[in-house]
């Protein structure tokens, strides 16, 4: 009785890719979610009877993982970053061992059509009803474009009536135009090619990949057509990025959930704008490039060795599989969305449901060890995916984020900036390349200092705003903020060289200027002074005629009015 039961449990993933996309987020979907999905795919894994992988694209899949967590050991990075990022990646596996089997592989196919579809009605809707292109589930259109093209590239093979497999299609590829990603409708060109000239395609599939040919054609040529940098320069600037960090960073790299910090110190100016680095390259734009810049030369390795793996049962592989593989290269090559894990999830019920399947055997250990290490593994993920801490304590940011909330709005409060202090502190001890991190308790050391009166403590904000610097020598605040504490101190060489190296970076920086003025004044030097006062007004009437995206360049083009005004009176600059 209980062994036919056991063959339908694979359709659990069906309701499962469903809820990935209906109850998403950005860093992991929400908890319930987790927790079932944790819960069923590991299920599923000890359905299989306890088989075990030892060759094949899940075994590299499998070492990759180990590699990462070695390597989060190894490299300065948050614990509870890498641990969500191997959590979802332990998850990734088991579904790719679900998909293992003719039926686990026939309801992957179907889950990943389910969810694609839905995110692809998801960006239909917002894009009707927004006229604007739509954020998607993930609040990110190229994030959900992906799921959408895996559904165009599984619902023309799924055993369904026309009809359904024609609305399916239908709606797929509706949902890819609407994302307005290029990277989705290249992908769907090459899928289409990869259609018409596979053999077993078939004249009917070569008719569907000139449809699909035209649809994205006409989406690419729309897109171009309406977007201020259509051939996405920037982008490649982005990649030069991720290879700089990948030489820095060279053998082992960066370590799992520390790209984003490793790539701040490489960023690239973008000159001809009103702030040159308010914009910050904290993912690579390609999960090739990410991964090999995250895991270093052994990632790449073992990566190299799952591509092997894969392109070794290529001949065997039909359309389908040749479609869904292309739309997973090509969206991989120019987006960073493995860290999501619906995204990732979703990729691994579609490729492993059409890679041809690989020789299993049955693990020869005890059936009970295999339970108990599977709950085991089923705990430990699911905590960390669904629970915030997971007792590994607060995550760097959000210290950091309370901290910096402190700051503003009890600036006053010795006590309260004091607790801040030490939760800071705490963050960048467990993410010691946390810039934003060392600057904020620079800040705070340095209110305090004002506060207090004493040398020691502006002397060890000095000290954390060089941390800051050292992390990323390109941190125009971290500049401005060790300027000031020298200036505190009475390290005038100290707060020119700082000042000075902050308007080299940032022309526009008004607060540097003024700092500088304030320098020249102090020493006497009137015409100076008055030079330093006039580049931050000059740069304050440049503002007015930028629109400002962000919180940096809103500081850059910021002054104390009264500082200002006291300014205006000692140079003869008085309105």
């Amino acid at each position: 009785m209980l062994a036919p039961a056991l063959k339908w449990l694979p359709v659990l993933v069906v309701p499962v890719a469903l809820a990935w996309v209906l109850a998403p987020g950005w860093a992991a979907p929400a908890p319930w979610v987790v927790a079932v999905t944790v819960v069923v795919v590991s299920g599923l894994c000890l359905a299989r009877g306890g088989c075990a992988v030892r060759n094949g694209p899940p075994a590299w899949l499998a070492g990759l993982l180990v590699w990462a967590a070695v390597d989060a050991a190894l490299r300065p990075v948050a614990t509870t970053d890498a641990a969500r990022l191997l959590a979802a990646g332990l998850v990734a596996l088991g579904l790719a061992v679900v998909t293992g089997t003719p039926r686990g592989a026939a309801w992957g196919r179907v889950g990943a059509v389910a969810a694609g579809t839905s995110a692809a009605a998801w960006l239909i809707a917002e894009r009707l009803l927004h006229a604007g292109r739509p954020p998607g589930p993930f609040g990110n259109p190229n994030l959900a474009a992906t799921p959408a093209l895996l559904a165009l590239a599984l619902a023309p093979f799924l055993p369904a009536p026309t009809v359904v497999r024609g609305g399916l299609v239908a709606v797929a590829a509706a949902g890819v135009v609407a994302s307005g990603s290029r990277a989705a409708m290249v992908g769907a060109v090459v899928m289409a090619a990869t259609w018409a000239l596979t053999r077993r395609g078939g004249r009917r599939m070569r008719l569907a990949a000139a449809i699909l040919v035209v649809i994205a054609v006409a989406g690419l040529t729309v897109r171009f057509a309406t977007d201020r940098d259509p051939l996405r320069y920037e982008r490649v600037r982005i990649w030069a990025v991720a290879l700089r960090v990948a030489a820095a960073e060279f053998p082992l790299g960066c370590g799992p959930g520390g790209y984003a910090d490793a790539a701040m110190a490489h960023n690239f100016p973008r000159d001809g704008e009103f702030a040159r680095f308010a914009r910050l390259p904290d993912v690579a734009e390609s999960d090739l490039l990410q991964l090999a810049a995250s895991l270093g030369l052994p990632g790449v390795m073992l990566l190299a060795g799952l591509a092997w793996s894969v392109a070794r049962r290529l001949p065997k592989a039909d359309a389908r599989a040749w479609g869904v593989l292309a739309a997973a290269l090509v969206t991989s090559a120019f987006n960073s969305q493995l860290m999501v894990p619906a995204v990732a999830w979703t990729l691994a019920l579609a490729v492993g449901s059409v890679v041809p399947r690989v020789a299993m055997r049955r693990d020869r250990g005890s059936r009970w060890a295999t339970v108990a290490a599977v709950a085991a593994v089923t705990v430990v993920t699911g905590a960390v995916l669904a629970l915030p801490d997971f007792g590994a304590g607060e995550a760097p940011e959000r210290l950091v984020d309370r901290a910096d909330a402190v700051l503003r709005t009890r600036p006053s409060d010795g006590d309260a900036l004091a607790d801040a202090e030490a939760m800071t502190w705490r963050a960048c001890g467990a993410r010691p390349r946390y810039g934003r991190g060392w600057r904020i308790l620079g800040s705070i050391r340095l209110r305090r200092a004002a506060l207090c009166g004493e040398a020691d403590v502006a002397a060890a904000a000095a000290e954390a705003f060089a941390r800051a610097r050292a992390v990323n020598p390109l941190d125009v605040w971290g500049a401005v903020g060790e300027g000031q504490a020298r200036r505190m101190l009475g390290d005038t060489r100290g707060a020119w060289q700082a000042f000075n190296a902050a308007v080299l970076l940032e022309p526009n920086c008004v607060p540097a200027w003024l700092e500088q003025a304030v320098l020249h004044l102090a020493e006497g030097e009137l015409g100076p002074a008055r030079g330093a006062l006039r580049r931050a007004e000059a740069a304050q009437a440049r503002a007015r005629g930028v629109a400002f995206v962000s919180a940096y360049e809103v500081a850059l083009a910021s002054a104390d009015p009264v500082t200002v005004e006291q300014l205006r009176a000692a140079t003869g600059e008085a309105r």
